[in-house]
């Protein structure tokens, strides 16, 4: 449902119902982030689940919280490492296109969509 409406217009949307400022522009960006950081940890984790080292762990009797934890987590942290660095850059855009128009950090906070 989320990915079905644009981002950045649903985080104007948002912040202009909660009103101007840094907290409300970074729980509308973040809100829109979520979703994308569950699609790629789920990709991952779905090509590690069927390993030998993970059917290995199942025979030794570990749970599957057991397993996320020791042996899925680690290997899927590299992709969420990137895409954190990515959905970053990206957060920083969409936070300056709110101070642009005047819904993201106000005055005495600095902002790179900030206008003199």
């Amino acid at each position: 449902l989320v990915f079905a409406f644009p981002a950045l217009l649903s985080a104007i949307m948002i912040t202009a119902i909660f009103g101007p400022g840094a907290v409300n522009a970074i729980i509308a960006i973040g809100i829109f982030n979520i979703p994308v950081f569950a699609r790629v940890a789920r990709a991952g984790a779905l090509a590690i689940w069927p390993r030998e080292f993970i059917l290995a762990a199942r025979a030794a009797g570990k749970g599957m919280t057991r397993i996320t934890v020791e042996h899925i987590l680690p290997n899927i942290a590299t992709l969420l490492l990137v895409q954190g660095t990515i959905q970053f850059a990206l957060g920083i855009l969409a936070e300056a296109g709110l101070s642009y128009v005047g819904l993201g950090a106000q005055p005495p906070m600095p902002s790179w969509g900030a206008t003199a």
